[in-house]
């Protein structure tokens, strides 16, 4: 764990970071949020990380995002029931609106509830096992017919493009492989004809998480270039997140804050350096051709 943590290649002065958000960054709605989620449990915060498992399975369900997010709310028992908008002052009264016997909390609202929700759900009318049935099925085939119409939506690919006179165009991708912390890179430079000047693929050990195999291959394309002495490249991934960051000018807070830190010093060595985000298809083949 400890030799899987990044470090730059060249010492900087140490800082403060918000562990609790990403980007690293402390806002007031990061710790409204941490209050919230703290409000009953003085735990609960630590007991995300215990749950992770179970949320990244659920995040992989191939349900409706609407369904997601409310089994993600029961779990975390944000749905609106009674004791949770008295709570928040959203209402005077904890009482159940359907049988008014008892406080409408999460567990009585599933459990413990012996009012007929017919009443109010569908205009005093019942409805038997079979009509019951029909409407779950009808329901789920509802949800399967969302999810091949999401799936048949077509992506356009962007074709990769041509520098312009005497710059340089360098691609990099990388792939990660989950559980055993190892990363492949691939970089390829190319000229304003569109022939390849270099390509090289490199595979790198403890790296703790895909967004650092990014980062790496980011730096691996601008250290070829320093190395070729090019004066005006353009770097090109397919990770926004990474481009994004070689843009900004302030030091990065992220989990990758060392990498960025020599991405910006190599930054310096050149006359022009434009970067962007772009998917070619041609260069993920040449990639994966690599790899093999």
């Amino acid at each position: 764990m400890i030799l899987s943590i990044p470090l730059a290649e060249r010492p900087y002065e140490d800082f403060q970071v918000w562990s609790a958000e990403a980007s690293g960054e402390y806002t007031a709605r990061n710790a409204y949020k941490l209050l919230q989620s703290t409000a009953n449990d003085p735990r609960a915060y630590a007991l995300q990380a215990d749950y992770k498992d179970f949320y990244r399975k659920l995040w992989l369900l191939d349900l409706s995002s609407k369904i997601k997010i409310t089994v993600w709310k029961i779990s975390w028992n944000f749905l609106a029931t009674r004791v949770n908008m008295l709570l928040r002052r959203l209402t005077n009264t904890s009482m159940c609106p359907r049988c008014g016997s008892g406080t409408e909390s999460m567990k009585f609202f599933f459990r413990e509830c012996p009012g007929d929700r017919n009443n109010r759900l569908h205009k005093k009318g019942s409805k038997s096992g079979k009509e019951i049935g029909r409407f779950v099925n009808s329901y789920i085939s509802e949800l399967d017919a969302v999810g091949k119409n999401n799936r048949q939506t077509s992506i356009t690919v962007k074709k990769w493009e041509k520098p312009v006179d005497r710059v340089v165009k360098i691609n990099f991708d990388a792939a990660y492989k989950i559980g055993q912390n190892k990363a492949a890179i691939g970089v390829v430079a190319r000229d304003k004809e569109g022939s390849v000047l270099l390509s090289c693929s490199e595979v790198h050990q403890r790296v703790s998480l895909a967004f650092g195999a990014e980062a790496i291959a980011c730096w691996k394309a601008l250290q070829i270039g320093v190395h070729m002495q090019w004066e005006r490249v353009i770097i090109e991934g397919d990770y926004l997140s990474i481009i994004k960051k070689c843009k900004t000018k302030s030091p990065d807070k992220s989990l990758v804050s060392a990498y960025i830190h020599d991405i910006h010093q190599l930054l310096l060595y050149f006359k022009e350096c434009e970067s962007a985000a772009l998917i070619a298809a041609d260069f993920v083949s040449f990639f994966h051709f690599l790899g093999d």
